[in-house]
């Protein structure tokens, strides 16, 4: 089995490294290619080439990483560890969910929504994929219950358990952030009102060209589209890389999201890379609501007044790492 992952890795290794000169090579050559049998006017826009290019190389740097995950993947011991990680949450709390059926859930939904919106978006009367229709609705909802269920569980936390405050304070700084983040979100999904109430745009909008109020009329969102969603299986790499040193474990454990939410970040991923933002939005909004799902039941938890009577149970290792256990090990 050890020698079959080895192999396994080391042809994905060498397939990653063997494209991405391929590709550099000839890369004039497929983009011709593929404005002849893609395009009907035989170009292809520079948006698209865009695309193209960051598709190409996101998926031959994961070909390459995972040949190298294979390989490593040969010490029993660290793949133990490794899918240890997947299937556990370190965060104490009766209440939390099963990282496994969590797993299956989040990628099955990714994988659901990506599928009936390639198939069903293009029809303009669909109620759920339409303007305004339901799935866009909803996304606007989870964002703003989330902001709530957040900024809810971050006050829970900071006053109901002294232990949360030994934390670092950049987690609930983080978590603040991603309040606005959430917040600002569902506004701009709501064009701030507007749709509900019926208010007009204001003239220095209708000028430029803006139907609606909305702050993203006013940015460049190519960078978001194309270049966050990748950040997602990264995060998801560093968390697993955190977990593994010990290191950092509170930002690993209560900032970035559980490594269970792989299916569903590939899901968004891809969403961005192909230049789908309904998609990309509906998705985001689901991953945020399982995130802040999971944030919400541990504030819950520890803010119990079962845990002011043994507050060790959250061991030193929720939030200090490496370091500052061993540390604490010798003063002892």
């Amino acid at each position: 089995m050890n020698d079959g992952r080895g192999m396994a890795g080391l042809l994905l290794v060498l397939l990653g490294i063997a494209a991405m000169f391929c590709y550099r090579i000839f890369q004039a050559d497929i983009i011709a290619l593929l404005e002849n049998c893609c395009s009907q006017d035989h170009h292809i826009l520079p948006v698209t080439m865009r695309r193209v290019n960051i598709a190409a190389w996101f998926m031959m740097a994961m070909t390459l990483a995972s040949g190298l995950v294979l390989i490593k993947a040969r010490d029993e011991y660290w793949w133990s560890r490794v899918k240890s990680i997947f299937v556990r949450d370190p965060l104490p709390g009766p209440g939390l969910l099963s990282p496994v059926p969590v797993l299956c859930l989040s990628s099955v939904i990714g994988f659901a929504f990506t599928v009936g919106y390639a198939l069903f978006s293009k029809d303009g009367h669909n109620i759920a994929y339409r303007e305004d229709g339901i799935l866009e609705t909803l996304t606007a909802v989870l964002m703003l219950l989330n902001a709530i269920v957040l900024g809810i569980s971050v006050i829970k936390m900071k006053a109901g358990n002294e232990q949360a405050t030994k934390g670092p304070r950049y987690v609930l700084a983080c978590y603040w952030l991603l309040v606005l983040v959430f917040f600002l979100d569902a506004m701009e999904e709501l064009s701030w009102g507007q749709r509900i109430f019926g208010w007009n745009t204001p003239a220095l909008l209708t000028d430029s060209g803006f139907r609606e109020i909305n702050i993203h009329n006013f940015m460049d969102l190519d960078y978001y589209l194309y270049f966050c969603p990748i950040l997602l299986p990264v995060a998801t790499m560093a968390q697993v890389y955190l977990e593994l040193k010990k290191n950092y474990l509170s930002f690993a454990r209560l900032v970035l999201p559980h490594s269970n939410m792989i299916g569903l970040n590939l899901a968004i991923c891809f969403a961005g890379v192909i230049g789908w933002p309904e998609l990309l939005e509906e998705l985001v909004s689901l991953l945020a609501s399982f995130y802040v799902f999971r944030i919400f039941l541990f504030a819950k938890y520890n803010t119990a007044k079962e845990m002011a009577h043994d507050p060790a149970e959250m061991g030193p290792n929720l939030y200090s790492d490496q370091k500052a256990v061993m540390s604490a090990q010798r003063q002892e």
